[in-house]
């Protein structure tokens, strides 16, 4: 079996809500993204943000901290950048699927990282042009921005399907459950069907 792709790092440009840096951690560890940079963030408090994502002390003990896009990626080789902004002369842009795609392709030359900017007004352009290629995510044409943590969630999900796979089994069961044979099925909607006796019931006769 093939090994999944390594997964891309993620970077946060001056996020400035803790709960948004949290979802963020949250869904990096949902979808197995084991690095997180911030480059200037508004507040960053370990503890309150293990506190609103359970369960993720190793990955927010990994945590960096960054003055510049630059200096936090400075060891990328290909770098995706989310934005609203859908037109763009000088830039590639892709759909979150294929930016997908490519990180999990570019992995394998080196370093490759997500980057998202901030809740008001995402990134600069000087920052988009640090960047290799621009994301846009598909919306209703009149309310295009999306939460930054949720935006972050879409290509985190998009890229573990791209690393492991779209043809990735779902967990088994539990315990084994062979399919029941048609007599006993017709029995069970029999028995259903013909209910539980009169005397049986509440309220019903006694003897």
């Amino acid at each position: 079996m093939t090994p999944p792709a390594p997964p891309p790092i993620l970077v946060l440009v001056g996020p400035q809500d803790i709960v948004n840096i949290a979802g963020a951690v949250r869904l990096a560890k949902n979808f197995g993204i084991e690095q997180m940079r911030l480059v200037q963030p508004g507040v960053f408090d370990p503890w309150r943000i293990e506190g609103i994502a359970h369960n993720t002390a190793d990955l927010v003990s990994r945590i960096t901290l960054h003055d510049t896009l630059a200096q936090a990626t400075e060891d990328c080789t290909w770098l995706a950048a989310l934005t609203a902004r859908e037109r763009s002369a000088k830039r590639t842009v892709l759909r979150p699927r294929a930016a997908a795609a490519e990180l999990a392709r570019r992995s394998a030359e080196g370093v490759v990282g997500l980057v998202a900017g901030r809740e008001d007004r995402g990134l600069s352009n000087e920052e988009l042009d640090h960047c290799h290629a621009l994301v846009t995510i598909p919306t209703v044409p009149g309310h295009r921005s999306l939460n930054l943590a949720q935006a972050v969630g879409v290509l985190c999900y998009e890229t573990w399907l791209a690393r492991i796979g779209e043809g990735a089994p779902p967990k088994p069961p539990r315990h084994a459950a062979p399919a029941a044979p048609s007599a006993r099925i017709e029995l069970l909607f029999r028995s259903g069907r013909s209910g539980p006796s009169s005397s049986s019931r509440p309220g019903g006769p006694t003897r």
